[in-house]
């Protein structure tokens, strides 16, 4: 693109010419100002050497004074004059008399003497043509005679004189007086002006000029003499012009104010405040010059950056939005200003379609993590039926082949399980939800039991475990024993499933003491002799759903969250993890994490295992769910406990205040009063009911669901599904001491009917509750014919609820009968009901109507269709055919 020489010249000239006036106006600013402060301290300079000479000449006037004083009371007292008043004062001692005061004045430079007698007739004075022997006219001539010192002066003929008249005594009798003086006159003024470098001018109150230094003549401003007399302070004016500064002094002397006009010649300091200005004037002149030459060569830099920058705005636009920008102005700036305005708006429209790119992907987290929350409590309300029954199962007398499903259906509900944790982990970890705990634990059992678990998966695999801890016996630490088992766990059971027939080395020992740091640094390696791992395969190695090789992913299964899961627990717990491998030949996997010393001693160990199985105590359950009902009052009849079922929360409340229970389980939802309603309900009755243990007993999962329960006066916490042995371990935490026994005996074994397959599909899982031996025990009653006639008699209730509530729509009565229906249907082994059912649980918590009206005759067909197996069964069972 073509620019014209002279729009460049054109904005280099109006840049450097503003930049110059810019320049120009600061520098005049600066001048004036520095100027203005010139001149300021010119002036006091000159003002404070005025005042100088005001004070110089008030004491000069003192210092005469005080001379005259002292000479006259040296002639008073002399005996030669009290000699000659007291005498007939005639012929030569009259000549004596004038010839010793004529030496006295010369002497004291006083141009004044008189002497007067005791009548104040005047007997001698000084000045040539006086006459002699008149009264005197002097004023204090009498108070002197009156033995007094006086200081006085005398205005007269416009002549100022100052007098000092002392008395003259003769062995105590005053015989005259003396009276020594000075006249203040232009002689004077002219000596001390000589001396102060000055023109003195003194003036009288009337506006008189008395005398003057001078006989040059001068103006002298009335109002300004009128100013100083009556305000008693000096008035300064200065004079440009006449390089002059004239201060009007009010002097009073001895008690008669005067004003004292000083007049000084400034021209000598006001020459070097001119050449001063022209001085700074010519470095201004320079420095604009200076700086004019600067703008220039700084724009013609600036402007060279300025093209720079238009082109690659050009070229950006071009780049990030497919068209280039097409701007014609003769001012670069403008050009240049017109481009990034365009290219602006186009990166705004740009970043506009990434923000809503963004939020759609925040969206999408968030409703993964609701699908994750939605997902754990759907999945684990099923997966409580399934471990809970399978454990139920296992305890109950049973042939080798039933141990061998019984195990098998074990061992998948605990994959599922744990699959199921390792998403809601990532989940958690993605969020920024995990806590790492801080709580004291053995080290070396931790270890131990590790090994102990996976030394017999590993000889499963025909590998061997080998152990090499470094570490002192009964290592007290400080840290997230979980988290370390987890990340331990996760790497050992790696290790087993990529080798068989190799080695397995799990190694733990102490690491360095680093600076500043007073943790204990543990490194944990495990080695294998396995497949290992390609180098171009390490880089992704600790990602999400991501594995060494996809064809692992076939021949050894897994979900690839493993890996990830361990680094971020290692970073969060302050360490790291590595790895090292060679493909072919195994890998080691190496974590160092830090560690504090434990807060306190580690209890002494355990010298036998408990054999406490039992439990003699009563136990209120508070449970919507029928099936759910069934199953934990027979896991918990197992145990010995004596049950008590309460169908909502409210009526828990109420059972309870009704009979002494000593622990109460919660189900969180429920209707009438959830769970958290009726904890707070519980707690605040009065002793011994608000004192009683509470715990929660949920298929919600998180740690915010687990927090939520203990903030609402829970005492713990179990997540569904639920194990014997935790639940034991529970119980036998919160019960009363004297609620454990020892173990009983076992039943004798019986052998289960095997029933044969049935001709047609069946929805109804037997083996969920009709051919489940747990409920088929003596002493059980008819549990498994009152479970199914529940059944049929409430869910049809429970459809019905989600009809007719859904046209309001009341969604907390819709989401709670899908939720209760979902959690009986899998209990009594009607597993594509129980779906159904949650679909629309799911639906209803998204508040979705047109979802769960569309899903819920699937409902209702799939009910219809397991209602006629489940009368028929019931019909079996109690031996006689149902009313229609």
């Amino acid at each position: 693109m073509q620019r014209s020489l002279f729009s460049r010249f054109s904005l280099h000239f109006t840049l450097v010419l503003v930049f110059a006036l810019l320049a120009a106006l600061a520098q005049w600013t600066a001048f004036r100002v520095s100027r203005e402060t010139l001149k300021a301290t010119v002036d006091a300079q000159e003002i404070e050497k005025i005042q100088t000479v005001g004070r110089v000449l008030l004491e000069l006037l003192e210092a005469h004074a005080e001379r005259a004083r002292l000479t006259a009371r040296l002639i008073a007292l002399g005996d030669s004059l009290g000699k000659y008043l007291a005498s007939s004062r005639g012929g030569d001692a009259a000549m004596k008399l004038r010839q010793s005061l004529d030496d006295a004045r010369v002497a004291s430079e006083h141009g004044h003497i008189e002497v007067t007698d005791n009548r104040e007739i005047v007997l001698y004075r000084s000045d040539d043509g006086e006459p002699v022997g008149d009264r005197s006219s002097a004023w204090g001539v009498f108070e002197a005679l009156q033995g007094e010192s006086i200081l006085a002066t005398e205005l007269a003929a416009g002549i100022l004189t100052v007098r000092a008249i002392e008395p003259i005594a003769l062995q105590g009798q005053l015989l005259g007086t003396i009276c020594v003086g000075f006249r203040v006159d232009s002689a004077l003024l002219e000596k001390l002006g000589r001396e102060l470098a000055a023109e003195l001018f003194l003036v009288a109150r009337t506006g008189q000029v008395l005398a003057a230094s001078t006989t040059r003549s001068r103006s002298l401003d009335p109002v300004l003499i009128q100013e100083a007399l009556t305000q008693k302070i000096p008035v300064f004016r200065q004079s440009r012009e006449s390089h002059e500064s004239v201060g009007y002094l009010p002097l009073t002397i001895i008690d008669t104010a005067y004003v004292v006009v000083a007049v000084l010649d400034s021209s000598t300091a006001y020459r070097r405040l001119d050449e001063g200005q022209e001085r700074a004037a010519v470095y201004t002149l320079v420095i604009l010059l200076g700086c004019s030459l600067l703008a220039i060569l700084l724009l013609r830099w600036t402007l060279h950056s300025l093209f720079a920058l238009r082109n690659k705005a050009e070229g950006l636009a071009l780049e990030l939005t497919g068209s280039g920008i097409a701007v014609e102005s003769g001012n670069e700036v403008q050009v240049v200003v017109n481009v990034l305005e365009t290219l602006t708006s186009r990166l705004v429209a740009r970043n506009t379609e990434l923000l809503e790119a963004k939020q759609l992907a925040e969206a999408a987290s968030r409703a993964k993590s609701r699908f994750l929350s939605n997902m754990s409590h759907e999945i684990r309300t099923p997966l409580n039926g399934i471990l809970g029954m399978a454990e139920i199962l296992e305890r109950t007398p049973l042939n080798a082949e039933q141990e061998r499903y019984v195990r098998a259906i074990g061992s998948a509900g605990r994959s599922l399980h744990e699959l199921l944790g390792d998403i809601l982990d990532l989940a958690k970890i993605e969020a920024g939800k995990v806590v790492i705990e801080q709580i004291d634990f053995d080290l070396q059992a931790l270890l131990g039991q590790l090994a102990d678990i996976f030394r017999e998966l590993a000889s499963a695999r025909s590998n061997t475990l080998i152990t090499d801890f470094r570490i002192p016996a009964r290592l007290a630490l400080n840290g997230d024993p979980t988290r370390l088992r987890q990340i331990l766990s996760n790497l050992i059971s790696n290790a087993i499933k990529f080798s068989e027939g190799g080695t397995i080395t799990f190694c733990v020992s102490p690491l360095d003491p680093r600076p500043d740091d007073d943790r204990l640094w543990l490194r944990c390696s495990v080695s294998d002799t396995g497949i290992g791992i390609a180098p171009e395969a390490i880089a992704g190695l600790f990602k999400p759903f991501v594995q060494a090789d996809q064809s692992t992913t076939r021949r050894f299964g897994g979900s690839g969250l493993g890996l990830v899961i361990c680094r971020h627990f290692a970073e969060l717990m302050g360490g790291a993890i590595s790895v090292d491998s060679t493909l072919g030949q195994g890998s080691t996997f190496t974590i160092d994490l830090p560690f504090a010393r434990a807060v306190a001693p580690l209890p002494e160990p355990a010298t036998a295992a408990r054999s406490v199985e039992k439990i003699n105590a009563r136990i209120l359950v508070a449970e919507d769910n029928p099936v759910n009902q069934v199953v934990i009052k027979a896991i918990l009849g197992q145990l010995g406990a004596t049950v008590t079922i309460a169908e909502n929360g409210a009526l828990a409340v109420e059972v309870l205040q009704q009979s002494a229970f000593d622990l109460v389980l919660m189900d969180c939802q429920m209707p009438v009063l959830d769970g958290y309603g009726a904890t707070a309900a519980i707690r605040a009755l009065p002793p011994p009911w608000s004192r009683v243990p509470i715990v929660a007993l949920t298929a919600n999962a998180l740690p915010e669901d687990r927090q939520r329960c203990l903030d609402a006066g829970m005492n713990d916490y179990l997540s569904k599904p639920v194990r014997i042995e935790p639940l034991l371990s529970c119980l036998l935490h919160w019960l009363p001491a004297g609620a454990s026994a020892s173990a009983s005996a076992s039943p004798q074994p019986t052998t289960l009917p095997v029933q044969a397959s049935p001709a047609s599909a069946s929805l109804l899982d037997r083996s969920a509750l009709v051919d489940n031996p747990s409920f088929n025990r003596p002493g059980m009653g008819k549990l498994v014919e009152r479970v199914i006639a529940l059944y049929l008699d409430d869910t049809p209730k429970l459809i019905a609820t989600i009809r007719l509530r859904l046209p309001e729509p009341a969604w907390p009565e819709v989401t709670r009968a899908a939720h209760s229906l979902k959690s009986s249907s899998a209990a009594i082994g009607l597993a594509s009901v129980s779906a159904r059912a949650a679909r629309i649980e799911t639906l209803a918590r998204q508040q979705d109507a047109v979802e769960v009206a569309a899903a819920l005759p699937g409902l209702e067909e799939e009910f219809a269709q397991a209602v006629p197996e489940l009368r028929a069964e019931l019909e079996r069972l109690t031996g006689k055919p149902l009313l229609t």
